[in-house]
This record gives C-alpha cells, sequence and structure tokens, in this order.
C-alpha cells in the first residue's frame, strides 16, 4: 500500500489488520475507511473417519470452528449403539 507501507498479516484477522491500516492511514488522509476480506486462504483440512455414516475430508474453515462443531453436525453422527 503506497501510503500504509507494508502490513504484516500472518495470523491476525481482517478486524485487526483493517483498524493497523486505518491508523496508519489516518496520518494521511481524514477518516479513512478500510475494508479487508480474505480472498484465499491457506488450505488447511481434516478427514473425519470411524463411527460417522461417511468418511470426508473436511475444510477447515478460518473462523475458528470447534473441531466437534466439524465432525459432528446433525446428519453425520451413527448413533446406533
Amino acid at each position: 500500500m503506497p501510503f500504509a507501507g507494508r502490513v504484516p498479516v500472518a495470523a491476525r484477522s481482517t478486524v485487526d489488520v483493517q483498524h493497523e491500516i486505518e491508523q496508519r492511514l489516518a496520518q494521511e488522509a481524514i477518516e479513512p475507511q478500510v475494508i479487508v476480506t480474505i480472498t484465499k486462504s491457506v488450505t488447511y483440512a481434516a478427514t473425519v473417519s470411524g463411527e460417522v455414516v461417511a468418511v470426508a475430508r473436511v475444510p477447515l474453515p478460518v473462523n475458528g470452528d470447534r473441531l466437534l462443531d466439524l465432525i459432528a453436525p446433525p446428519e453425520a453422527p451413527n448413533l446406533s449403539l
């Protein structure tokens, strides 16, 4: 960014990066507005197997879902005990 310079973003939230860019631009502009979005994320996935309806490779979202949310959605568990 020409006015904000290089902004490190690894392991930071989009809101955190947005605030830093706004602070940097505030030196050059009046009330700067910044929107930060992730256009392509690093792909992380997990394989779900065992007592499930179907073995699947599940993409891990960047929003920090809990592991239980990924492996036990309402349609997935095999409840035959």
